[in-house]
């Protein structure tokens, strides 16, 4: 009657406990898979355990497309209808009209409210779309900081609305010794080639590979999944912040990276990080993906506290700015930061009244430790 357990969808969140459990049931999801698309091709239904490249390939030759992830072999998560599975066993559909608060609370909530098995997605038209890789070597302060001048103009020109088509992900590379290269992912979802507001990224010098071309979403998300930094079973650890676009405060960030990895006899480390840039919110930001390659389980502790070095110091930069960005994206997070937190405390107090209202003996509290609960236990790092 309280055997701990754990819900596995498409298992994005990469710490170990976080969707699976040691000592108890792991509910996996994973055949839970089909793929379904609504006679009028308006609407498609997918298992909680499919992964966006078996609906990218459904779509694709059908001209159509869902608002969806960028990597092909991550979970999928639904923006029209959910389908619930409560702690007392009952069934239910949330969405806007049912359910509504389980639906908002449930965009973000993680595996507090029940166990999702299917999502519903609203399709639209999309044709071929123009994107790939740019990559190129970073050994210099010359390159990066046209590379985050760059990302801060895009940023900008994107919230005035010259380009609502047009997209990058910066990412920064580190390799044994320092900084190693710079990639730029690169999207134009209206098959522009080459389009103005990326001409930045596109024009850069010393390009040691260039796969942008007319391609499908199905072909750019394999590409984005096996990029630069990424490797099938691979030891990482993961962290997320969200920080200003902002040229001269990102360079900081770097910095800070730099010196909380290197020279001081730590193990052997890869760091990288990709940055998102995304509508502002008090200013004009970028959410920032944080990685680290891992040279075995016995470097994890003084990876983790590089981690939380790097990012304390941070964050301490941004507020001595009056910077600061509070947002942490979950599936990114480090166990130790609390993302639930992140979401202010409106958002947090609607969270947990929401689970009092479909989950009153808080079986998805106390049986399901994974993830970030409502209630923090334990330390918060930064």
């Amino acid at each position: 009657m309280h055997c701990k357990f754990a819900i596995r969808g498409g298992g994005h969140m990469w710490w170990a406990g976080a969707a699976n459990i040691q000592d108890g049931v792991t509910i996996d999801l994973s055949s839970l898979n089909e793929t379904r698309l609504s006679s009028d091709r308006k609407i498609l239904a997918l298992g909680a355990g499919t992964r966006w490249i078996d609906a990218y390939r459904v779509l694709d030759p059908m001209g159509l497309s869902i608002t969806g992830g960028r990597v092909w072999k991550v979970g999928v998560w639904g923006d029209l209808r959910l389908v619930v599975v409560l702690a007392s066993g009952e069934i239910v559909n949330a969405n806007i009209s049912s359910n509504p608060r389980l639906f908002k609370a449930l965009k973000g909530g993680g595996n507090n409210f029940g166990v999702i098995t299917r999502f519903d997605f609203k399709t639209f038209e999309q044709g071929a779309i123009w994107g790939g890789f740019v990559i190129s070597p970073w050994n210099s302060s010359v390159q990066l900081n046209q590379q985050l001048q760059a990302l801060e103009k895009f940023g900008n020109d994107s919230e005035r609305g010259l380009d609502d088509y047009s997209t990058v992900e910066n990412v920064y590379v580190f390799g044994p010794s320092g900084p190693s290269q710079i990639a730029n992912i690169l999207v134009n979802t209206n098959a522009v080639a080459r389009p103005p507001i990326l001409a930045d990224f596109t024009d850069v010098k010393a390009q040691t590979t260039n796969t942008v071309g007319m391609t499908n979403i199905s072909s750019l998300a394999l590409q984005t999944g096996t990029g630069p930094g990424i490797e099938n079973g691979g030891r990482y650890i993961w962290a997320s912040a969200t920080y200003p676009n902002n040229a001269t405060t990102l360079a900081k960030i770097v910095s800070l990276c730099q010196e909380s990895f290197y020279g001081h006899g730590k193990p052997p480390t890869y760091p990288g990080f990709s940055l998102h840039p995304v509508n502002k919110s008090q200013q004009n930001t970028v959410w920032m993906n944080f990685a680290v390659t891992s040279t075995g389980a016995d470097a994890d502790e003084a990876i983790v506290n590089a981690t939380e070095t790097f990012l304390r110091k941070a964050r301490e930069y941004c507020q001595e700015q009056n910077q600061y960005e509070p947002f942490v994206y979950s599936n990114y997070a480090l166990p130790s930061q609390d993302a639930v937190a992140s979401y202010g405390t409106e958002n947090q107090a609607f969270l947990r009244a929401v689970a009092r209202e479909y989950d009153p003996q808080e079986v998805f509290q106390k049986l399901v430790p994974g993830g970030f609960k409502l209630y923090r236990r334990g330390k918060t790092c930064c």
